[in-house]
């Protein structure tokens, strides 16, 4: 409950009328406070920077390297190349704060970002990527197992879904360990950038068999006010 309410507390700040972050452009902060960040065009959106400071931590492949500091934690998980990197660097303006790539299962360990000295960002080895060793993918598989089971200062996950596959099996599976070990947790819908008007309507019309998605682009900016938002109502 403590982790929950620590990056809820720090979340609020974001959605304040009278908060008072560093834009990059101040005539866009207006327009991205209003909620009208849809419809900037991307070379417009792109300026838009909330200022975090944020920092890339640690690499941790064994439980006991987990951080010991207790600082509270959001875990983002997903099948391998869903865009969590990319979600990550949106959320905190650092476009190049996580590592992405086009080549499924690059990220093999537990990545932890910290975020204003307050909490940390966990960026989690994707499922699914055929071509990784049997003997890796059971490891991944182990901890990340152990994390979500384990971790106290877990607070939130983001299940990240790629808006042109939608739901697929790992991706259920794991909604329903999240639930029933009563880990609160929100539904990214990455890449709608690559789809057009109709096709976002059908695989969001898709998506919402199981749950509620949030719409998210990393070249438009779609999504991450929404994405704040969320984690902020999960924490009240």
């Amino acid at each position: 409950m403590a982790a929950r309410q620590a990056v809820g507390a720090l979340a609020a700040d974001f959605n304040r009328s009278d908060f008072q972050p560093s834009w990059s452009q101040a005539g866009i902060r207006g327009t991205l406070l209003a909620g009208r960040d849809r419809v900037l065009p991307p070379e417009i959106a792109r300026l838009v920077v909330v200022h975090l400071k944020a920092e890339f931590v640690k690499s941790v492949n064994d439980p006991g390297q987990l951080p010991t500091d207790g600082l509270p934690e959001v875990a983002f998980l997903g099948r391998s190349n869903v865009g969590k990197s990319s979600l990550i660097n949106a959320l905190t303006g650092q476009r190049k704060l996580a590592f992405t790539s086009n080549t499924p299962g690059r990220t093999q360990s537990l990545n932890f970002y910290c975020i204003d000295d307050k909490f940390y960002f966990v960026d989690l080895p994707g499922y699914g990527y055929a071509r990784a060793p049997r003997e890796a993918s059971d490891e991944w598989a182990r901890l990340i197992e152990h994390y979500l089971k384990e971790r106290k200062n877990l607070g939130i996950a983001a299940l990240v879904l790629d808006a042109r596959r939608g739901w697929m099996e790992k991706d259920l599976d794991l909604k329903m360990w999240l639930e029933a070990n009563g880990w609160p947790y929100v539904v990214v819908a990455s890449k709608m950038d690559k789809l057009n008007q109709s096709e976002q309507q059908r695989g969001l019309k898709a998506i919402r068999q199981y749950a509620e998605p949030l719409p998210f682009s990393a070249v438009t900016g779609r999504g991450v006010r929404e994405i704040w938002q969320a984690i902020t109502k999960t924490h009240q």
